[in-house]
């Protein structure tokens, strides 16, 4: 976090979003976890810097590249909660996304609904939601996102 904080303010082209998304897209391409990770730090510094507003090119990073619940965690939030955050309107794609056949955009979904919580009005209907459309999931890593949406839920 600390190296892609002093990139940040040593390169000034990562601001701009062509620079930026290709730099992060790289990065979590590596199947590094390190890189992963810096990617998703950049791409949430970005996120704090201007409105990322096309979540269909997140969806793709996500299907192309994540491949393991600690980036997957990391970019629900420090970037997609964040983005939801902001423009809680435009929570739809959760929906879409829970659907999907990828278990990571599955668990990213979930996920991101979690970190949500106090950050957007009607955070339970979307929680509750969320989690019937997850009521049947067999795969564990979302069985385990949607139990931890579930504890946030329930006092």
């Amino acid at each position: 976090r600390k190296i892609v904080k002093k990139y940040w303010k040593e390169y000034p082209e990562l601001k701009i979003t062509t620079v930026c998304f290709g730099t992060a897209e790289k990065l979590i391409s590596a199947k590094i976890l390190d890189n992963q990770l810096a990617g998703v730090f950049l791409l949430g510094l970005y996120q704090k810097t201007w409105a990322i507003q096309d979540i269909s090119r997140l969806e793709k990073l996500i299907t192309e590249n994540i491949n393991n619940w600690v980036v997957s965690d990391a970019l629900a939030g420090e970037v997609l909660a964040p983005v939801l955050k902001n423009s809680p309107k435009k929570n739809s794609f959760l929906y879409d996304w829970l659907n999907s056949e990828n278990v990571w955009l599955k668990r990213t979904a979930l996920v991101t609904t979690v970190k949500l919580k106090n950050k957007i009005e009607n955070w339970e209907e979307l929680a509750f939601k969320m989690l019937s459309l997850a009521e049947k999931e067999k795969e564990p890593l979302i069985k385990k996102a949607a139990h931890w949406l579930e504890k946030e839920v329930t006092p």
